[in-house]
């Protein structure tokens, strides 16, 4: 169910006329897990770009799979978690 949800989730935002940003991606994938009693971890990290900002990245986890955002989550660092 995971794996299904993770591949909804990335055709559906494909689709969209607009691209949604990986919180409003792991926000939507968490609240459909929640629906369906699943339990799954949203995480926010934080790295710095090539100059000196700060960039930020949320991404999804369930069941050791990462949902959405796994892509680039490991270049950050979790600031918080939650679920």
């Amino acid at each position: 169910m995971v794996r299904r949800m993770s591949a909804a989730i990335r055709t559906t935002a494909r689709h969209l006329p607009w691209n949604p940003t990986c919180l409003a991606r792991a926000l939507a994938a968490k609240a459909m897990l929640d629906i369906r009693g699943k339990r799954s971890r949203l995480r926010l990290g934080v790295a710095r770009d090539r100059g000196s900002a700060l960039e930020a990245h949320a991404w999804l986890e369930a069941d050791g799979i990462v949902l959405t955002g796994g892509a680039e989550a490991e270049r950050y660092h979790v600031v918080a978690s939650f679920g």
